[in-house]
């Protein structure tokens, strides 16, 4: 069923909220510009979508949604029909009927006319970083000195040679006997000496070891087998994935798709050369890309989704035919 038009103090009060990017409420509306947003403007911007209200003290405040940014842009393409009386009425039409021809020329969304500087400021902070993985540094190997084990010097034993002392042979005087007269002088013998017996001076050679080297082994390098690597891909196939994306999720040409649906669509593909596709593809006359005209409804994951072109994060992207 589509949208009842709304009347022109109720489109007016969707512009004030779109050029305002942010919450507003009645006293301030009242004090900046001389009107509130109440009774029938305000239930007519509720019920159709375009506006939230809620209630703080005694007075609403108001925002604008998705669906008043995108209806905001339709008046910027396509004009106020919205009867209206007066200079002001026709100064705003005015206004708002020729704002798409900056729109057209810069290539910039009513979101990326009326942002805050501030949210934008922070779009681009909370752009997700590629992540560089340092490559590891080869460390060549590291030769071991060879250990050589020096002979430990054994202390030469003395042998003390032995002297036999030689033995005294008792000079034995026989006596003469009765019968013969004559008497038998004992001979006396000289002691024989014994040569000492020369123990021949033991000294114990030091054992000489030989010196062992120990030469550290030579391991062989261990080559470890790579993983079967991804083919490069090219930029013009992954152009290609991001068109069959984008068909599978748009129903027909020039519909806007979030990049936060897209991105799962695209496999494996490098997170940097798709960003790097998209920069490119915006240049081509049948590809869009715009943030959100909303900054404050973001999610965590539109956020991480965007592609930074320029100094601005580009959440959407709509394909003509």
């Amino acid at each position: 069923m589509p949208d009842k038009p709304l009347s022109f103090s109720a489109t007016c009060a969707l512009l004030i909220l779109m050029a305002e990017d942010r919450e507003m409420p009645n006293p301030e509306l009242k004090e900046k510009y001389g009107v509130t947003i109440t009774g029938k403007e305000r239930t007519t911007l509720n019920e159709g979508g375009f506006v939230t209200s809620r209630k703080t003290g005694r007075s609403f405040s108001h925002v604008l949604t998705d669906k008043g940014w995108h209806h905001a842009s339709e008046l910027a393409r396509d004009g106020i029909s919205a009867p209206g009386t007066g200079f002001a009425a026709a100064a705003v039409k005015a206004l708002v009927g020729n704002l798409q021809r900056h729109i057209v020329r810069s290539e910039h969304s009513l979101a990326e006319i009326y942002s805050r500087q501030e949210d934008l400021l922070t779009e681009v902070n909370e752009a997700p970083k590629a992540e560089t993985t340092p490559e590891p540094i080869a460390q060549p190997p590291i030769a071991q000195p060879p250990i050589a084990q020096s002979p430990i010097p054994q202390p030469p034993v003395a042998q003390t040679p032995v002297a036999q002392t030689p033995a005294a042979q008792p000079s034995v005087a026989e006596t003469p006997t009765t019968e013969t007269s004559i008497s038998e002088t004992p001979t006396a013998q000289p002691p024989v000496p014994q040569p000492p017996v020369a123990q021949p001076s033991v000294a114990e050679t030091p054992t000489t070891e030989t010196s062992i080297s120990e030469t550290p082994t030579a391991q062989p390098p261990i080559v470890e087998t790579p993983p079967a690597s991804v083919p490069a891909l090219s930029s013009e196939d992954i152009e290609t994935l991001i068109r069959k994306a984008y068909a599978q999720l748009a129903d027909k040409p020039n519909t806007w798709v979030s990049l936060t649906q897209l991105r799962p669509l695209l496999g494996d593909a490098p997170r940097d050369q798709v960003d790097t596709a998209l920069r490119r593809m915006i240049a081509l006359p049948d590809v869009r890309l715009v943030p959100w005209e909303s900054q404050k409804s973001l999610s965590q994951a539109d956020r991480d989704a965007a592609v930074v072109i320029g100094d601005q994060p580009k959440h959407r992207i709509l394909i003509g035919a």
